[in-house]
């Protein structure tokens, strides 16, 4: 019954160019999102269903990417940022500094698509490159970062872009 309901639905997507949503029979079932709340909260949700419980208390904020950075020098750094659990679909980064934009060198490292942008956020500069694929564990995406001036880099802060105009800024390591 089940595959005649996903049958039907795919048809008239498209045929009839509409969104699909769930069959009917399948809206009053529970939907537990790991992708935001990642595999340890999804895992004591099945718990609490299991248990027939409600306890959220436990719901954090899910991050899914990590960000190295490794100095090479005083005016260069490596930067590496992976997903660390699922496959992160927004590839999209910026990093910031409190030095002169002209002065900062940015090359991706990992692809050779991407488009490399610049601006302001958080009252510093940035340069920032989107990348034309999803980040995995195995595939993260590496940049380098040079300030060509006789300067050390300043202030550096690493975004991930999660809107047309927001950015979130990631937990950096060092090391």
């Amino acid at each position: 019954m089940v595959d005649l309901e996903w049958q039907t639905a795919l048809y008239k997507t498209t045929k009839e160019c509409i969104k699909c949503y769930p069959p009917q029979i399948l809206l009053s079932t529970l939907y537990i999102d790991m992708y935001s709340y990642g595999l340890e909260n999804t895992l004591k949700d099945m718990l609490d269903i299991i248990e027939n419980k409600n306890s959220k208390e436990y719901k954090s904020v899910f991050k899914n990417l990590v960000c190295y950075l490794k100095p090479i020098n005083e005016k260069e750094i490596k930067l590496t940022i992976k997903a660390l659990k699922l496959i992160e679909p927004n590839s999209s980064f910026a990093i910031s500094f409190s030095n002169k934009l002209e002065d900062i060198q940015f090359h991706v490292d990992s692809d050779g698509m991407s488009n490399i942008y610049s601006g302001e956020i958080d009252n510093c500069n940035f340069r920032g490159a989107r990348v034309s694929r999803v980040l995995t564990p195995q595939f993260p995406f590496e940049a380098t970062i040079k300030n060509n001036s006789l300067e050390k880099l300043k202030d550096v802060a690493v975004w991930h872009q999660i809107g047309k105009n927001n950015f979130e800024r990631l937990e950096i390591i060092i090391g």
